[in-house]
């Protein structure tokens, strides 16, 4: 039959053609024709189950990520909520499945190996999930550290003070808390570049500013630092391009910080254990019980080595 396949007219031309004029054809090319059809419901069967696969294995993929990370809420209908009951290892079978694994093995370590060494997705979905838990970690860690002793940061061994004080020694924290506003952003610039190395020569602050605020003040950085289209002088914003915004939820209050570029002068600094900058992942079986263990271990540091490079405002 695959002979008369060049000869016979295709579904789609048929669509086209009156009732009457497709009765007429031979028996061997409606064979054909049923035999297409046959195989078109089927493809459409077979990308409904492999559709209906995908969806499930989001939400199965959200749903390991809510209870790997505790607040972790997944985006949509929440339908992933329906596998939060599930044995992690029955999701991971499934995960396993809707990628065409024919045998899912039932032993937990077994199970483990197997989808850690296919190509499934549960090996992205763990990667995933560690990677935005060990982020979260050093951002936590990070802001820990710079929200010290009400926002004064830690104590440097120079000088035997905190990161921000209104010290001579520092002259890096404005004296009272105020809005941020035009003339709070152009002090706190001010001062930084008053600042002096340990030679006497002004301190370098790069191209452009970093405006640190906590969701309180969002509203007001973004006002000072969004280039407008201004038809006079005094609507201009002056510090567009000169200061660059950043968002932080875990500043408190309403204070906010002005640093310079981070490249020219750098207040605090962070690193890993012989440049590990990825965690390290090792898994094994539980004993007495269906489960797989799964060990994080991951060496993160951050710390203040100057304070010439930033300003420091509790807000009002």
């Amino acid at each position: 039959m695959d002979a008369l396949r060049p000869n016979r007219p295709g579904l789609d031309s048929l669509r086209h053609l009156p009732v009457g004029d497709i009765i007429p054809l031979p028996a061997e090319h409606l064979a054909l024709l049923q035999a297409e059809a046959r195989e078109a419901v089927e493809a459409a069967r077979r990308m409904q189950d492999w559709i209906e696969a995908v969806i499930a294995l989001r939400y199965e993929q959200h749903a390991i990520a809510a209870r790997a990370m505790p607040g972790y809420q997944p985006q949509g209908s929440g339908r992933h909520a329906e596998f939060l009951g599930w044995r992690p290892f029955d999701m991971i079978g499934e995960l396993l499945r809707a990628r065409g694994e024919r045998s899912v093995p039932r032993n937990p370590t077994l199970l483990a190996e197997r989808a850690f060494h296919t190509s499934s997705d549960f090996p992205a979905l763990l990667a995933a999930a560690i990677g935005r838990r060990v982020a979260d970690f050093e951002n936590a860690t990070a802001y820990n550290l710079l929200n010290a002793a009400n926002g004064d940061g830690p104590t440097l061994a120079t000088g035997n003070a905190p990161v921000f004080s209104t010290a001579a020694t520092r002259a890096n924290t404005a004296g009272a808390g105020s809005a941020l506003d035009l003339a709070g952003l152009a002090a706190g610039r001010a001062a930084i570049m008053r600042q002096r190395t340990l030679d006497g020569l002004p301190i370098a602050i790069g191209n452009a500013m970093r405006l640190l605020v906590g969701p309180n003040q969002e509203l007001a950085a973004r006002q000072l630092t969004v280039a407008v289209q201004a038809t006079q002088i005094g609507q201009a914003n002056v510090y567009a391009g000169f200061v660059q915004p950043l968002v932080e939820p875990l500043i408190q209050a309403n204070r906010w910080y002005l640093f310079s570029e981070p490249a020219a002068s750098p207040v605090y600094v962070y690193g890993y254990l012989n440049g590990a900058e990825g965690p390290q992942v090792t898994t094994g079986p539980v004993q007495g019980a269906d489960g797989v263990e799964i060990s994080v271990i991951f060496d993160f540091g951050v710390g203040a080595i100057d304070w010439r490079g930033a300003w420091f405002n509790p807000g009002t």
